[in-house]
């Protein structure tokens, strides 16, 4: 039960040589230490070994500089805690070490001398890390190669300044403390590993020995690694997909190649492709909280996982219910098996190239696994800032998440009073877990309370606990998690989807709308608006008039956020989305300049998106664009959720199905928003459809994989009145192989011209961009004629339109103040225009204005959507 440091051996190993000592023999000897289970018989042994040292080697100790045997001990620099097994760097060398580790981080070049001065603190510091951490010094050591004289100075890299600055950044999470021994964790299934790599299939896999394996085939440019290297990379990818089970153990590792094996059991390589995964290891370790034990496995041993390596699944599972090599479970094979694998970012449409990329960002996760001294927020806090501290973690809830936590109270109320406990379960209680135990077992033996909703009560009283400045009373409680799963077997029921609005029972409430009736108008476009966006309803309505969750600026639907456009001459809505449940500080990458969410017109009247909202903009009338767009029946306070569900139910409550009115009360706002993603999938596929909807974009813009027109033909999809769009295995059988055309051989000599785009003139490069073609995307640029402009009807010069290839009005301010922003000429942001007519003989005028005119319809002076404007 005892273990002695390394210059003891040494000394052992001398003694048992027999050494013959021609000369006078002087042995240095720095502190040395032995643990044992006891202190007296281990203060004795102490004393023992100096007197047999003394004896046999003739090395002497004071006795009067022995410490007592105590469970935590200094002496090599380090703290030593025998109860934790954790060895923790002195303070003043931590904070030295982290200071020097930082300034060499920053220095374009170094000496040999301040190389070989780190370097013992290097090797110092990463004794405080787990096995593997020798990585961190690899390029340190290699910077030394070749330089003799302590003065030779050398241009540091990239690599071992990216080294310092991660191991000071290690140093300050964990604060100088780590394992010396891994005895307290537990021993994890072995794991065997394996790669291939021929001609025909190069892949690999791995099996536990709980019965968990999957494998997989490397991609074309993977495949062309050397084998070490996928042997390393089998071992990585094993890590993420059972990383997750292997918290506080160590894990036995085997790998049949000896290369890649040497390198990870030492934590470096001189091959920089081992170094990469070697340092990868170590980092996912550091995550998971886990420890691999590598060792060497002969390939005739190794037969499981070749067969998996090798895509012999078959095999595999014959060969291993022959052996019975699981005791510990059943063959499970893990999702997404047999799948290529591809090493790197890859194509640049990849959705793992988006997110956070901070190299050392995942070692985070270490201070998680050392014990430290509790502690809270407020201990320490200067008097008179307590006050301050409770009113910011209170707004860390929102209101929808603080009804959990007072509801939870309530319950933990009627439960104290019960027992006659206090409602405050104070810090290290040692009756918490029975007290959570019996506020769970009161929920579920006297209510009706499902999981779903026991679950966030739980959590619930425990957010409670914490703005009663106690910690969370469920940490440290043995068998929560085990509890809490029996809780879920006996209270299960599966969860109800939410159910959608059939379409033709849509169709006909709206066409019971009365079209002069405001608030009958307004919720018919609130319905095809929500059906058409797949809109979160808390987008258009608050859920209150006042106080908590009422209207908000940056949540809800204003007057300027809902506006009519023109994109390819064809009409539409577009809707700006803000902030919701899921991002409430609009962090999504989408919401860069605006998420705006385009809605195409459609031909049938019961849909027309843009027929609606020109009928509400004339019942409506002057609106400021900082109003809420969506009023309450009084046309002054924001319209409340509540209400308009309510007024959707009585739309569709006129309906009669089979001789029998709807029964609306089954259908609520997100019934709308299932129907619509519905509909689309079935009609545009499920790309388009997810990028519409907001569920998944990995692009900066919403619909940079798709082109303009296809998002405005959602709505004609969704309705029937387009067809839908054929799947691939269809429209590849539908595409005919095109004509064999025998290719021309060119006589002439073939010479490099010029293939650059025209000059475009000044006054063009004024004027702006060109204009997105509606088949392919490409901009067209037609050159202006040259000699003067003509003149047209109003006398002044007409303006060169580049896009149309055409001379069009030139207009002031007040003829085009009601041009929409963004250029195409729809008019007024709520007062869209008739469709447009047949091509006029002459250019058509560009503003909205003339254009209506021209048709002899008279517009009001002010607008839906905007103020009137200010002639002061």
């Amino acid at each position: 039960g005892t273990f002695k440091i390394f210059f003891v051996d040494v000394v052992v190993q001398m003694a048992r040589s027999e050494m013959v000592v021609t000369s006078p023999l002087v042995i240095y000897v720095d502190d040395c230490a032995i643990c044992g289970r006891e202190r007296e018989p281990t203060d004795q042994e102490m004393l023992a070994f100096h007197g047999w040292a003394e004896e046999t080697c003739g090395v002497h100790f004071k006795a009067i500089k022995d410490k007592p045997a105590a469970q935590q001990q200094l002496y090599l620099g380090f703290w030593w805690d025998s109860i934790t097994l954790t060895r923790t760097l002195e303070e003043r060398k931590l904070q030295s070490y982290i200071s020097d580790l930082a300034a060499l981080a920053a220095r374009s070049s170094v000496t040999l001398a301040e190389l070989q001065g780190i370097a013992g603190k290097v090797q110092r510091a990463i004794k405080t890390l787990p096995p593997g951490a020798a990585c961190l010094c690899a390029n340190m050591f290699a910077l030394t190669h070749g330089l003799q004289l302590p003065w030779q100075r050398r241009r540091t890299t990239a690599a071992v300044r990216q080294d310092f600055t991660d191991l000071a950044e290690l140093l300050r999470i964990n604060m100088g403390r780590g394992y010396y021994s891994y005895d307290l964790f537990d021993k994890a299934p072995a794991v065997w590993s394996d790669a291939s790599k021929s001609k025909e299939y190069t892949g690999g896999g791995f099996v536990s020995e709980d019965g968990r394996y999957s494998f997989w085939r490397y991609g074309s440019s993977a495949a062309r690694k050397p084998i070490d290297f996928l042997e390393g990379d089998t071992a990585l990818h094993t890590a993420e997909l059972l990383g997750h089970t292997w918290r506080k153990c160590v894990v036995p590792f085997g790998i049949d190649n000896m290369a890649f094996k040497a390198s990870a059991a030492k934590g470096w390589s001189c091959a920089p492709r081992l170094q990469w995964l070697v340092r990868n290891l170590f980092q996912m370790q550091i995550q998971g909280d886990y420890i691999l034990q590598f060792f060497w496995l002969a390939s005739k041993d190794n037969v499981l996982a070749d067969h998996l390596s090798r895509n012999r699944e078959d095999e595999f599972l014959r060969v291993a219910a022959a052996m019975g090599v699981w005791s510990r479970g059943v063959a499970t094979r893990l999702v997404g098996a047999g799948q290529v694998r591809q090493l790197g970012v890859g194509y640049s449409s990849n959705t793992l190239r988006d997110g956070p990329s901070g190299k050392s960002a995942g070692s985070l996760l270490l201070q998680g696994s050392i014990s430290y001294k509790r502690t809270d927020l407020y201990t320490g806090l200067p008097e008179g800032l307590a006050a301050r501290l409770d009113e910011i973690l209170d707004n860390r809830l929102r209101p929808s998440s603080m009804r959990t936590v007072e509801t939870a109270a309530r319950w933990w109320k009627t439960v104290c009073e019960m027992h006659g406990w206090d409602l405050i379960i104070t810090r290290d209680d040692d009756e918490r877990g029975g007290k959570l135990a019996a506020f769970v077992l009161h929920l579920c033996d006297q209510t009706e309370l499902v999981y779903s909703s026991i679950e966030p009560y739980v959590w619930g009283l425990c957010n409670w606990m914490k703005l009663q400045r106690q910690p969370d009373p469920r940490m440290g409680v043995e068998g929560w998690s085990d509890f809490m799963q029996s809780i879920k077997v006996l209270t299960w029921v599966p969860h109800e989807p939410r159910k959608e609005i059939p379409l033709d029972i849509i169709r006909a409430a709206l066409r019971t709308v009365d079209r002069t009736c405001r608030w009958e108008v307004q919720i018919a476009f609130w319905i095809v608006l929500h059906l058409f966006t797949f809109a979160r309803t808390e987008s258009s309505c608050p859920k209150n008039w006042s106080g908590p969750e009422s209207f908000d600026a940056a949540f809800h639907w204003q007057t300027e956020d809902v506006r009519g456009s023109r994109l390819y001459d064809r009409l539409n809505i577009k809707a700006r989305m803000k902030a919701y449940k899921q991002d409430p500080r609009i962090e999504r990458a989408t919401a860069a300049g605006g998420d705006w969410v385009y809605i195409g017109d459609v031909d049938d009247p019961d849909f027309s998106v843009v027929s609606w909202f020109t009928c509400l903009a004339g019942l409506v009338g002057d609106r400021r664009p900082k109003a809420p767009f969506f009023l309450d029946r009084d046309g002054v306070r924001p319209y409340r959720y509540k209400d308009a569900v309510a007024d959707m139910r009585t739309l569709l409550g006129r309906v009669e199905v089979g001789g029998e009115a709807v029964d609306a009360s089954q259908y609520g706002g997100h019934g709308l928003r299932v129907t619509g993603y519905n509909l689309s999938k079935a009609g545009c596929g499920v790309d388009i459809t997810a990028a519409h909807g907001g569920w998944e974009s990995a692009a900066h813009d919403r619909y940079e994989r798709f082109r303009l027109s296809k998002v405005l033909d959602i709505p004609a999809r969704m309705i029937g009145t387009m067809p839908a769009v054929p799947d691939e295995d269809e429209e590849a059988e539908q595409q005919q192989p095109p004509p064999a055309v025998r290719p021309i051989v060119r006589t002439a000599g073939v010479r490099r011209g010029d293939t650059s785009r025209p000059a475009v003139e000044a006054d063009e490069a004024a004027e702006g961009g060109g204009e997105a073609d509606e088949d392919d995307d490409v901009v067209v640029v037609r050159r202006k004629p040259k000699g003067r402009p003509p003149r047209g009807d109003n006398g002044r010069p007409m303006t060169w339109n580049r896009s149309r290839g055409e001379w069009r009005e030139t207009l002031t301010e007040d003829e085009d103040e009601e041009h929409d922003d963004d250029g195409h000429g729809f008019g007024s942001a709520a007062t869209p225009p008739p469709p447009p007519q047949p091509a006029p003989t002459r250019p058509a005028p560009h503003s909205a204005r003339l254009q209506h005119k021209e048709a002899g319809v008279e517009l009001p002076n002010t607008i839906f959507g905007a103020s009137p404007p200010d002639h002061r």
